[in-house]
């Protein structure tokens, strides 16, 4: 049998009136986070934008996935890439993640409504969703639809099944892992849910664990390499990692950060596993736990990312936040139901000075993700000696052609990526500091980094050393034509000694 809708509360205002109050609170709430994100409509291209900025669109690729590559994510890249096809400026992209964002703050409201709370606590519950500093990144990165598209066919399902909607609901969530991959275990927040809601849905459950079935197939066949990923054995240090820092992000939004570090915490991830079993035997009636619980399934992967590539990422919490916006909401309502003296009306007014002062903060942020100098300088401010920040912000500052700037901090970068070289090479080549180039021989790896070297050497007037290192990279990069041409200029700017290898 199908399940109904969950009830209303008694308390809420009925009919009209209602009804009015809901729409009146709805339009508030969405022009604010309208409000507060106007500023950054009018950005650049950010962090890995610049791919965007410089490549043209493939939309062949963005399909079928690129050859070689470990991802598959169709229904992320390809808004992505058709309005690049069309027009190659970044606001269309801008606008649709704000489009986005605004149809995920619906959906947290009317989640929050349909599971019985009243519009006052349901719509403060989507500002709080809407205006959070840590939800920012995927609104005011455009390379996060990936992250975006999924969360919001989550959050819409979500609002499907809370009325009824199961068939609708599923097909949502069958779409989501084509967004990204950490989707393929949506149905268990799903299973959560009914849970926590007491009724179950085979409909909206089953047809969301066929579309990841699904996905898994399809990605079989896709030009990418089908690993998934290794799974560290490690599980209870990257648990307390995400755990720790979404935490921070919660309530000190200013932490918000472009490439926070990783740091393996398994004490912190041992109390998350014991809370979050003791949370699931305690979810059964209690709605306002499952929403708690629902994002958890989407986090955990994304832990064991962090732990892979040593750095973490506020994108991951767009999904949490939500949930947690809207278990406070169905927390508030049932303290209120049950222990009105409790709860004074003021109390709750008050809360909405929260989301007005987000407001500001995040409108400040998301500038931030249009420019990367200003993105990289506030990481900076954060940790000043985090190799990321470094970097990006060396590369921005060369940029800007401000190379005596970016040095210290491509030198500062090299401790984490040795690709920080290139740019540190190309940056001391255009002052001229070509004997600093030949100091970091013993760093290079790269056919780049080879060549960057080998240019060195040859405007030093030093062909025999360009030509021995040129030699052995050719050797090592068939097929890397610059090497080529720069050993046959090598060899062409001096007579070649008789014992130097046939070329």
């Amino acid at each position: 049998m199908s399940p109904a809708p969950l009830p209303e509360p008694s308390s809420r205002p009925a009919g009209a009136r209602g009804a009015w109050t809901a729409r009146r609170l709805q339009v508030l709430v969405l022009c604010a986070v309208i409000l507060t994100y106007l500023p950054s409509l009018g950005g650049g291209w950010a962090y890995d934008d610049l791919t965007w900025a410089t490549h043209p669109a493939d939309l062949y690729a963005a399909l079928h996935g690129a050859v070689g590559s470990p991802i598959w994510r169709p229904l992320g890249a390809l808004p992505t890439a058709l309005i690049h096809s069309l027009w190659v400026d970044p606001l269309p992209h801008r606008v649709l993640s704000l489009i986005l964002h605004l149809v995920a703050v619906s959906a947290v409201g009317h989640i929050a409504t349909a599971a019985g709370a009243r519009p006052s606590l349901a719509w403060f519950a989507a500002a709080l969703f809407g205006v959070h500093t840590g939800t920012s990144e995927p609104v005011a990165w455009i390379s996060c639809h990936t992250e975006l598209i999924p969360a919001v066919l989550t959050l819409t399902g979500w609002a499907a099944l809370t009325r009824g909607k199961e068939w609708t609901a599923g097909l949502l969530w069958g779409l989501a892992p084509f967004g990204k991959e950490a989707w393929i275990l949506l149905p268990l927040s799903g299973a959560l849910w009914c849970l926590g809601t007491r009724r179950w849905s085979w409909r909206a459950v089953g047809t969301a664990s066929l579309g990841a079935a699904v996905y898994l197939v399809l990605r079989q066949s896709a030009q990418t390499s089908a690993s998934l990923g290794s799974i560290d054995p490690d599980i209870l240090g990257p648990l307390g990692y995400i755990a720790l820092r979404g935490i921070g992000l919660l309530f000190v939004p200013a932490s918000a950060d472009v490439c926070p570090l990783y740091a393996p915490a398994p004490t912190a991830g041992a109390v998350v596993l014991v809370a979050g079993l003791v949370a699931l035997a305690c979810t059964r009636g209690r709605p306002w736990l499952a929403a708690l619980l629902v994002p958890l399934p989407i986090l955990a992967p994304n832990a064991l990312a962090s732990a892979r590539n040593g750095i973490g990422a506020d994108r991951y919490y767009y999904l949490a936040i939500a949930g947690i916006a809207i278990a406070i909401a169905l927390a508030a309502e049932s303290l209120r139901s049950a222990r009105p003296n409790w709860t004074p009306p003021r109390l709750f007014q008050a809360a909405w000075l929260i989301p007005v002062a987000l407001a500001p903060l995040t409108a400040l942020r998301a500038r931030d993700w249009g420019d990367n100098l200003a993105l990289f300088s506030a990481s900076l401010a954060i940790d000043p000696v985090n190799p990321f920040s470094s970097i990006g912000y060396a590369a921005a500052l060369s940029s800007a052609d401000r190379c005596e700037e970016a040095i210290p901090h491509f030198r500062v970068g090299l401790k984490k990526d040795p690709q920080a070289l290139t740019g540190l090479q190309a940056c001391l080549g255009r002052l001229g500091h070509l004997e600093a180039i030949v100091a970091l021989s013993a760093e290079v790896t790269t056919a780049q980094q080879v060549a960057n070297l080998a240019r060195a050497l040859l405007l030093l007037g030093r062909t025999s050393d360009a030509r021995m290192i040129l030699d052995r990279a050719t050797a090592d990069f068939p097929d890397d034509h610059d090497l080529a041409a720069l050993r046959d200029q090598a060899y062409a700017a001096a007579p070649q000694d008789p014992a130097a290898p046939e070329r």
